[in-house]
């Protein structure tokens, strides 16, 4: 008896052991399973990704992401789709809430400086550019981009010394001659804009920047014999939606309308999964006033990219051309809420109101906008499409302000483009911190940097400042990296 329970004592204790041997065989087998599944979906992303087909990828990562949150590899490909679809907010999102988990943090910098860089938060791409130069020296595309943005606000003389540090880490890199070029080319250097164009194309003939700006420099030139077979060649070599989208744009915005049509076309057809397509083919329809299908379009590209902040501002406009001006002004507040760089929504916001008979909300909307950014307003009171109506509802101002009051006075003067006598008017209006901002704006659009501080300081001391719309605003462009200005801001949000 006792060797009967001996022996079923052991031969409980073997199979006890033998079945933790066979569930650890199997749990390491679904380990391998697991990781095999991970990597096949993956890899799956990546390839619809390649393929243009962007909406089943970011289900597929979407879904993945709500099984397992911290998925880290599938939150950086959702990422990027969002990027390519242009819903640069949402991209961001996701990269700053990884960005200290992500074992390449400068390459995951780099991608959240590029969202900014889009939205035309140039501070703030410069900043993160700047912290990726710090941790990863030798990351190339950083030091470009860093002259890309100073060559933005204009000063080129930083952009150059940024450019020439790219050219220290790798001077065959073709894109550093190409960003050369477009600085070049903005200050109206053609011919060496040329040569350095020359010389990134020699380095690499299929730089997709350097092709776009070859043709743009040949439109310039009036080279237009050469210009369309350079045109043609683009299309063979970059057979692809973003290549037939910048052709079609190419043609619309220099009046060749029928030409451009077969580029937007062939734009949907290599990509029907892509939101810029869909915004390409409306602005062709909208071009030829079928607004119908304009909005059709426009709204499908709204669809993929619900946070597509340049379509909410096109359909703004086709509304304008409707007359359906309350749901223009909706548009232009929806687009300027997901990308404040387009403030010239609150000029057209003016218009809109205007066109309803509404004039003093339409000077109010004007005056936002030239507080907003006084170089851009100037810009754009310059231009033939918007300045007229711009005159015609500043033309009314008085109708609704005091003629005595030095702050108005000094106001309209701004607004009709007479800065200098606006100066002394601003200067009498004592504790008011928007006559304060308005003087040191001025101050720093005419070099007066001690000056533009000091009247600076005093509107800070007066009233808690939006550091967002301050550092948006390119009248500030020339102090926006001195550390008495960042630090009178206050801290980031």
């Amino acid at each position: 008896m006792k060797k009967l329970l001996y022996f079923l004592v052991i031969s409980i204790i073997l199979l006890s052991n033998c079945s933790s041997q066979i569930s650890k065989n199997d749990a390491e087998k679904a380990a391998i399973k697991n990781e095999k599944s991970e990597s096949d979906e993956i890899n799956e992303i990546k390839r619809l990704i390649k393929e243009n087909k962007l909406r089943e990828a970011k289900e597929i990562a979407e879904t993945k992401i709500r099984k397992d949150p911290d998925n880290i590899p599938v939150m950086l490909l959702l990422a990027e789709i969002l990027y390519i679809q242009k819903d640069y907010l949402s991209s961001l999102e996701i990269l700053k809430n990884i960005v200290d988990k992500v074992e390449d943090k400068p390459k995951v910098l780099l991608s959240i400086g590029h969202n900014y860089y889009y939205l035309r938060e140039y501070y703030n791409a410069l900043s993160t550019y700047k912290k990726v130069v710090e941790i990863d020296p030798m990351l190339l595309d950083a030091y470009i981009k860093i002259g890309d943005i100073y060559s933005e606000w204009g000063n080129f003389k930083k952009a150059s010394e940024w450019y020439n540090k790219a050219i220290e880490i790798d001077k065959r890199s073709a894109e550093i001659y190409v960003s050369m070029a477009k600085m070049n080319f903005e200050m109206k250097l053609i011919k060496k804009a040329q040569n350095l164009l020359k010389e990134a194309l020699y380095i690499n003939p299929m730089s997709f920047e350097g092709r776009k700006l070859e043709i743009i420099i040949l439109y310039e030139t009036k080279n237009y014999k050469e210009l369309e077979e350079k045109a043609k060649s683009f299309i063979n070599d970059f057979n692809n939606p973003d290549g037939f989208l910048f052709i079609g744009k190419f043609y619309l915005e220099n009046n060749k309308v029928k030409e451009s049509y077969q580029y937007f076309i062939n734009a949907l057809e290599k990509g029907k999964e892509y939101a810029p397509s869909y915004n390409g083919m409306g602005n062709y329809y909208y071009e030829t006033n079928d607004f119908n299908k304009s909005e059709y379009f426009y709204n499908k590209a709204l669809e993929l990219n619900p946070k597509y902040a340049e379509v909410y501002y096109n359909l703004g406009l086709l509304k304008i051309k409707t007359s359906e001006y309350d749901t223009a002004i909706k548009y232009f507040k929806k687009a300027y809420s997901l990308n404040k760089s387009l403030n010239t929504s609150l000029a057209i916001i003016g218009l809109a109101y205007y066109k309803k008979g509404e004039e003093k909300k339409a000077i109010e909307s004007v005056i936002d906008f030239y507080i907003t950014d006084a170089l851009l307003y100037s810009n754009t009171l310059r231009s033939e499409k918007y300045g007229p109506f711009i005159g015609n509802i500043v033309a009314n101002y008085w109708k609704y302000y005091d003629r005595n009051d030095n702050y108005h006075k000094a106001l309209y003067l701004l607004l009709v483009e007479s800065p200098s006598g606006a100066i002394s008017l601003l200067e009498k209006t004592k504790d008011n911190p928007i006559s304060y901002f308005l003087l040191s704006r001025l101050y720093f659009i005419n070099n007066q940097e001690e000056k533009g501080k000091d009247a600076f300081l005093k509107y800070v001391n007066l009233e808690k400042p939006n550091r967002e719309l301050i550092l948006l605003d390119s009248s500030f462009n020339s102090v926006k990296e001195k550390e008495w200005f960042i630090n009178s801001l206050g801290p980031k949000n």
